[in-house]
């Protein structure tokens, strides 16, 4: 075939792509997959009503693009009979703005995308047998018999598969069976792609049922981003979003997302929102914290520490006994530490101490800042109070070996070894 012939062909197929999308236009209202395209699973759906528009001269049919769809509908979820537009909201709680393709976007009228949440009832009966069958697999799975734990969560699942706390264990319990695997082989690489594949039904069967579950939406966005696949992560945590625009935890994950991609201002912006609507959440003070130190901006990232330290102060108090979180104490330290307080940042290390005993990370930290300033008496006894308040951390006996090491030791490194 001729290069006329072949251009002639590209010119049909253009013009009756441009038909038939004016055509659709006009006569139908077209139901796609929302956030699971690459499956056939109906988990919700997209209701698609393309404005009409006319179809290109035949001139111009090379460069114009196919009718009306908007890259970045703005969407609206009905959830109890209120309707919340995405274009209605501040700027700062509206979603990040998703990358730009290469298709040309000139006069196109705008589509709109109506997300349709299936009807679930908000308190799910739970069959005792199925009940029965999820807390004897979490036995199994403390006694690391994760094989036989699989099998009874599949067996509840198929007893009651809208048990959303059941889909989030047995997807997690195939992540841990997914790490047993030898990548060495081409039968291991089979036996982990397979594994990937199961892990996605499931979460997908425990949506189809359970459609209105942010956490499952969540747990699926954060498979897609363990996978890499950052625009699949991006549309299920928007899910999640507007299932439920108050679980914190999506505004956490999802900022992650964006940070490990260099995308501070989006992660800055989803943050914000975050804590707008949940402004008790310690943990998103952390991350801001973090997010504010990283970018340099360290007088703003002692705000957040500190706010989330009195958040986690009466936190404990309200506890009456040890055991509350202390991240951003933590991060408070480390920041002063970078600084050159280190007295402050001993202060902080002692107040999270005190307030999280058992938090290896925290006895880490605060030992490894006692052996840099030379201190070898005082990084022992914080290694010592770790590995006691928390033996299974093998990151602190490996510290303390290598600070007995470094004092030339090898008797008592050998030892705590």
């Amino acid at each position: 075939m001729d290069t006329r012939s072949r251009r002639r062909c590209g010119f049909v197929g253009v013009e009756a792509a441009q038909w038939c999308s004016w055509y659709l236009g006009r006569r139908v209202r077209i139901s796609i997959l929302a956030i699971d395209p690459f499956s056939s699973a109906q988990i919700t759906r997209f209701n698609l009503s393309t404005t009409p528009v006319s179809p290109a001269s035949p001139k111009s049919s090379h460069h114009a693009p196919i009718s009306g769809i908007n890259r970045r509908p703005s969407c609206q979820f009905s959830h109890g009979g209120d309707v919340i537009s995405e274009t209605s909201l501040p700027a700062s709680h509206r979603a990040p703005a998703a990358p730009r393709h290469s298709i040309s976007s000139r006069s196109q009228k705008k589509t709109q995308f109506v997300l349709e949440v299936q009807p679930c009832p908000e308190n799910v009966i739970i069959p005792p047998s199925a009940q029965h069958m999820y807390e004897k697999a979490k036995e199994l799975v403390s006694k690391r018999q994760l094989q036989r734990a699989a099998r009874l969560y599949d067996s509840a699942l198929e007893i009651a598969p809208q048990f959303s706390k059941c889909v989030v264990q047995r997807a997690s319990l195939e992540a841990r069976l997914r790490t047993r695997i030898s990548l060495l082989s081409r039968r291991g690489m089979v036996r982990y792609e397979r594994s990937v594949t199961r892990q996605k039904n499931i979460l997908r069967a425990g949506i189809r049922a359970a459609p209105r579950n942010a956490i499952l939406w969540q747990c699926y966005a954060d498979l897609e981003k363990r996978l890499g696949q950052n625009r699949r992560a991006r549309t299920l945590f928007r899910a999640a979003r507007r299932v439920d625009p108050m679980r914190s935890s999506v505004y956490s994950s999802w900022a992650s997302l964006e940070v490990s991609l260099g995308r501070l201002q989006e992660a800055r912006a989803l943050l914000l929102t975050g804590l707008r609507r949940a402004p008790k959440e310690t943990r998103l003070y952390y991350q801001m914290g973090v997010l504010e130190d990283r970018a340099g901006r360290g007088p703003v990232a002692r705000k957040f520490f500190a706010r989330g330290a009195k958040l986690e102060a009466s936190a404990a108090a309200e506890k009456g006994e040890p055991g509350a979180t202390a991240f951003c104490l933590e991060g408070r330290g480390i920041l002063e530490y970078r600084c050159g307080n280190v007295k402050l940042a001993r202060e902080c290390f002692a107040r999270a101490t005190q307030q999280d005993p058992s938090n290896s990370r925290l006895w880490l930290c605060w030992g490894n800042l006692e052996e840099r300033e030379s201190r070898p008496t005082a990084a022992r006894r914080c290694y010592r109070h770790g590995t006691t308040a928390f033996p299974s951390a093998p990151q602190l006996w490996q510290a303390w070996a290598r600070l007995e090491e470094k004092c030339g030791d090898l008797r008592a490194a050998l030892r705590v070894s």
